[in-house]
């Protein structure tokens, strides 16, 4: 927004982000002094690319009337399409708590949103092409179906990711459930 007031915010919503996505063990996040060297008008997937990563955040503040409204979206820098998006709004009276509500609804989207998209990436490949890390997220859509049927793929999956990577520790313990 026009309001300058609020510029601090432009970095503060980000850097909690970065913070609070940075606590999911199995995601790796760039630091922010790499992801901030990029403009707000920077293409999402360009600048994913130029990190070197899958996944790439972007959004946009706008404060009116005593208002927030954050724009989210959530971009695969291989593929260049949108992945994830949501619109969150609320009254600036209590601006901490609108950043702690934000960033709580950014994570679980994302916690959700890019293990579902690692399984539809894996799905499109041979069974001889996958990694550990496709072969994880594949046994993820068979695991809680609770038929016999899902529980062996689940089973032969997570131990194809094993085998290729023996230290990966989600896939043990997907196993062991």
């Amino acid at each position: 927004g026009g309001d300058t007031g609020f510029a601090a915010l432009g970095a503060a919503l980000p850097h909690d982000l970065i913070a609070a996505l940075s606590r999911l063990r199995w995601l790796f996040v760039i630091a922010r002094a790499s992801s901030f060297r990029f403009g707000a008008r920077e293409d999402p997937v360009a600048a994913a690319t130029s990190l070197g990563v899958r996944y790439a955040l972007a959004g946009a503040l706008d404060t009116f009337a005593g208002r927030l409204t954050v724009t989210v979206e959530l971009f695969d820098g291989r593929r260049g399409g949108v992945v994830w998006a949501d619109r969150m709004e609320g009254p600036l009276d209590d601006i901490h708590r609108l950043r702690s509500e934000i960033v709580a609804a950014v994570v679980a989207a994302l916690e959700l949103r890019i293990p579902l998209e690692e399984a539809a990436r894996a799905a499109t490949r041979t069974p001889e092409a996958l990694d550990a890390w496709g072969a994880y997220h594949l046994g993820l859509r068979h695991v809680f179906r609770f038929s016999l049927k899902d529980n062996a793929a689940a089973m032969a999956l997570f131990e194809r990711a094993i085998a290729l990577d023996p230290g990966f520790a989600r896939a043990h313990a997907a196993l062991s459930f």
